[in-house]
């Protein structure tokens, strides 16, 4: 957050600010400022685009030749008239300085796009107006000016770097909770501002090419901002942008520095080499006046004498509380086995009363949890109170209700009688001599069973041999309806209003209060687990320590004293081996050339290996985006024309038309100097 609030009071002094001086440049030196205002519609489209153009030379602007793609264009603060002639513009006797403006239509460097959601729904912002609820506005933005660029990896793409400073101004009266989790955000009595800072299509130029230790800065690059907050009686905000070409905010990402000079830094390496090189010839020398100290070793071995006898007797007392420590920890692990063997027996106790509650519960004994299958036991208990289950079982009792003998015989009866009526109509029908339909011949079979009459003749017709021998062809047929019509009953019990449904009702609820004891009681025994776990694992650290750390420890420190023992006596030799020191000068001196045979080694195999080597091509490839980066920014001087003969810097604000404005036409206004406009209070936000 620092480097975006940085960066965001450097571009928006920079681009928000109205210009007052020319650019510092050398003498006689055409400068050529634009600015261009861009009024968008809701949505982000271009509504219309105005470009003012201040051009300035110390000695005169007669004959200068401006380049320009606008129309309408008109002188603002002179007399001098706009000469156009193709896309080359003059002014007549113009003086040191010429303001003009005019209109254009080509596509801005950098398009918008702004979309709107109210409660999670799209909207558009005619749509949004006058609403409440709770408001997402989304910010989008389009790099469009762009060049390939070749590296040893393939063509990267490689965006023009524009740095675009944006603000929304969202009245507290209507604009509550306000959240800017891309920005920045101030709040005051009346307004709250929301700015931030985006870097269009830098995220596509570095995919791939920053290393992980510059996450925050990859995380710096973004084409998108969102704003939310929960909005009574909608009006759009009032939105602006503004920008410019710049490298300053890339130069600032974090870590870019550092990733930017590892060349160089290679090439220090390299310097440095070739010091040591040199370094080692001139330590040959230097072994001469070694010779010459050695007289000075021995006072100084007196002083290592008296200091090595000090160091005998701390180390004494470092064996002596490791000693202790060692044994403290012995004893506090003799206790492992018991604490673990209790906290496990507890655990069983639980478990055991666990299973005799559920077993109570359910009626049957089979329950029995241990530590190994607790889990999948209440598991599989919850997974048989599943809705699905209830149903079944619900739908089982329902089912031993309704298909009993007596009633699969009424059924069955019943359909025979249907049959025998359909057939014994078919029969008559074919007697008279016609043919009826399968619907007619249903419907007079219907007719036929209401009548009681009817009724007397089907059942004396069922003793025929005819009817029973039909009845006995269909009888499949008949044993399948009578099931159907079983089921049929079934499921009128299992509906709404009905028994079954009441029923199955009921064994939900007592389902759903089970499973909310049975997960009770399974967090339960997972927290009694993780405590014999933690237990287990502190006592096996304890045992661990006493085995590998204070063992080991105790066993140091008496070699310790011991060492400082033998140290004590070495010190006392040194005093009669620094008159030894001086023949040992010439070893020293030959030493010095192996040294400095070896640097020479470690340079042609090392260091210069490295240089050369295709590691280096992932630096290579960020430098050379960085390098067309910086040429990208410096060549695109303008935006309407860029003339050869002078030099140009452009910068394009943004404001998004109000549907009041929309039906307006957009003027640029000039900012009243004497009070603190929007864009000021936006600036003093990062400030």
């Amino acid at each position: 957050m620092k480097w975006n609030q940085r960066i965001a009071a450097a571009a928006l002094s920079a681009l928000l600010l109205a210009t007052s001086a020319a650019p510092a440049f050398a003498a006689a030196q055409t400068t050529r400022d634009e600015t261009v205002y861009v009024f968008l519609n809701p949505d982000g489209s271009v509504a219309k685009e105005q470009s003012s153009v201040w051009l300035h030379n110390d000695e005169g602007l007669d004959g200068f030749a401006d380049e320009s793609s606008l129309t309408n264009i008109k002188n603002l603060k002179g007399e001098e008239t706009p000469l156009l002639e193709g896309k080359t513009l003059r002014f007549a006797e113009a003086g040191t300085d010429v303001y003009y403006q005019g209109e254009s239509a080509q596509l801005p460097p950098v398009t918008v796009k702004l979309t709107y959601e109210l409660d999670g729904k799209s909207v558009t912002a005619e749509e949004l107006s006058g609403k409440s609820g709770h408001v997402k506005i989304t910010l989008s933005l389009k790099n469009n000016v762009s060049r390939a660029l070749e590296l040893a990896s393939g063509t990267r793409t490689v965006y023009t770097p524009f740095a675009i400073a944006a603000g929304m101004d969202l009245p507290a009266e209507t604009f509550h909770n306000v959240k800017a989790p891309d920005g920045v955000l101030e709040t005051d009595s009346q307004n709250q501002i929301a700015a931030f800072i985006l870097l269009p299509g830098m995220h596509d130029t570095f995919e791939g090419l920053l290393p992980s230790s510059m996450a925050e800065a990859a995380e710096a690059l973004k084409d998108e901002a969102t704003v939310e907050a929960d909005v009574t009686d909608f009006e759009l905000p009032e939105i602006f942008m503004a920008g410019a070409c710049s490298m300053k905010e890339l130069s600032e990402l974090p870590g870019m520095d550092k990733f930017s000079n590892l060349q160089e830094k290679m090439r220090a390496l390299d310097d440095a080499t070739r010091d040591l090189l040199d370094g080692a010839a001139q330590l040959a020398a230097a072994a001469q006046q070694v010779n010459d100290g050695a007289g000075k070793l021995s006072s100084g071995a007196k002083t290592v004498s008296d200091g090595a006898s000090a160091l005998l007797g701390g180390a004494a007392q470092v064996e002596q509380g490791a000693a202790a420590l060692n044994a403290g920890l012995g004893q506090l692990i003799l206790n492992n086995d018991t604490l673990n063997a209790g906290a496990s027996a507890i655990f069983d106790a639980i478990l055991a009363n666990a299973s005799s509650q559920l077993n109570a519960a359910l009626g049957e004994g089979g329950v029995v949890l241990n530590q190994e299958n607790y889990g999948a036991v209440i598991g599989g208990l919850l997974q048989q109170l599943g809705e699905e289950n209830i149903y079944q079982q619900v739908r089982a009792g329902v089912e031993a209700q309704v298909k009993t003998d007596a009633n699969r015989a009424a059924a069955k009866q019943s359909i025979q009688l249907n049959v025998a009526a359909n057939i014994l109509v078919r029969n008559q029908a074919a007697a008279a001599g016609n043919t009826l339909t399968d619907e007619e011949t249903q419907a007079a079979a219907e007719a036929l069973l209401r009548d009681p009459a009817g009724q007397a003749q089907l059942q004396a017709a069922l003793g025929s041999p005819d009817i029973q021998q039909a009845l006995a062809e269909k009888a499949a047929f008949i044993d399948q309806q009578t099931e159907a019509t079983l089921d049929n009953m079934v499921l009128q019990q299992m509906s709404e209003g009905q028994a079954g449904y009441s029923a199955l009702q009921e064994a939900l609820a007592k389902a759903g209060e089970s499973g909310k004891i049975l997960n009770q009681l399974l967090a339960q025994l997972d927290q009694v687990k993780g405590f014999c776990d933690g237990l287990a694992l502190y006592t096996a650290s304890a045992a661990q320590l006493y085995t590998q750390g204070t063992a080991p420890l105790a066993a140091g420190a008496s070699d310790l004293r011991g060492g400082a023992s033998a140290l004590s006596g070495g010190a006392q030799e040194l005093a009669g081996g620094a008159a030894a020191l001086a023949d040992g000068t010439s070893q020293l001196l030959g030493g010095a050339n192996t040294l400095s045979k070896g640097l020479i080694t470690y340079n042609e195999e090392g260091i210069q290996q490295l240089l050369q080597s295709e590691e280096l091509d992932a630096i290579q490839a960020l430098s050379d985006v960085g390098k067309a980066l910086k040429e990208s920014a410096g060549a695109y001087q303008g935006f309407s024309g860029a003339p050869e003969n002078a030099e140009g810097t452009v910068k394009f604000v943004y404001k998004v038309l109000a549907p009041a404005e929309q039906k307006e036409e957009p003027q640029v206004q000039e900012a009243a100097t004497d009070k603190t406009t929007f864009w000021q209070r936006v600036t003093a936000l990062f400030s």
